[in-house]
């Protein structure tokens, strides 16, 4: 080990020393992340696109770790210093950015799951629970909101109690509870 060790040049010892660190931490990171240690570093200088950091701890290693390779193999492979640099800075950068995208790609596909039952006026659903008349008790719905098959519950301001599988719109909100209408008029 210590004649592969003296036999790199300056440059191959930086690069490696660099590389092994930075994998190392990587490591690392993937481990914590596992056991829902997901919290990452942002450095707050450089927010884009809704919030989503440019400048991350994951980013940055990523970085140095493929930047670091990158460079092991160019010096290895005969590569003049000015070149190794180059060639681990590219690497490196498109690592960083790689990362970056990943990462934007993944806030896109996460959701608060809260659904907002405004979205639902106006809706034509079904009833899944019979509802009460004249706002004395409540039934149920239920319907796809906001890509989630959900059940709410509903009230009517009807005279007559609304059966199950009729017809209804959704006419208001009062809380978590949405007001209904009748589209048919069931026996």
């Amino acid at each position: 080990m210590s004649e592969w060790w003296n036999g790199l040049s300056g440059l191959e010892h930086v690069m490696f020393i660099v590389a092994a660190s930075a994998t190392l931490l990587l490591v690392i990171q993937i481990i914590l992340l596992l056991f829902g240690f997901s919290h990452d570093g942002d450095i707050d200088i450089s927010d884009i696109d809704g919030g989503i950091s440019l400048f991350t701890i994951k980013s940055l290693t990523a970085f140095f770790a493929i930047g670091g390779w990158s460079g092991m193999v160019a010096a290895g492979a005969g590569c003049k210093e000015w070149l190794t640099v180059i060639i681990a800075l590219i690497a490196g950068c498109t690592a960083f950015y790689l990362v970056y995208l990943a990462f934007k790609q993944f806030t896109k596909m996460q959701s608060s799951g809260n659904i907002d039952l405004k979205n639902a006026i106006g809706r034509t659903v079904s009833v899944y629970v019979s509802i009460p008349e004249n706002m004395t008790g409540k039934g149920k719905i239920t319907m796809n909101l906001q890509e989630r098959f959900t059940e709410i519950d509903a009230m009517t301001k009807e005279n007559r109690k609304i059966k199950t599988d009729e017809l209804v719109e959704i006419v208001e909100l009062l809380g978590d509870t949405v007001i209904v209408k009748s589209i048919n008029k069931g026996e």
